[in-house]
């Protein structure tokens, strides 16, 4: 999952200027908060933990939520 939200979103940025829904624009803003969007190939381990970091620690999902609700799973 966190491969897929790493490359989620680098497409973001490549979309720019167009906008996110507000629960994707959440989990953006959080994820490049920790991980840089990618310039050049480079080793992704490290990206790939931070994000599954976000994920185990519930940050992600609390962004996603505090923007548009709690999601039902």
């Amino acid at each position: 999952v966190a491969m897929e939200i790493l490359s989620a979103s680098q497409a973001l940025d490549f979309l720019k200027p167009l906008k996110a829904s507000a629960g994707v624009a959440a989990a953006y803003q959080i994820v490049r908060s920790k991980v840089p969007f990618a310039e050049e190939d480079r080793v992704f381990s490290r990206d790939i933990d931070a994000i599954k970091g976000l994920i185990r620690s519930g940050e992600l999902l609390r962004a996603i939520n505090d923007s548009c609700g709690d999601l039902e799973i």
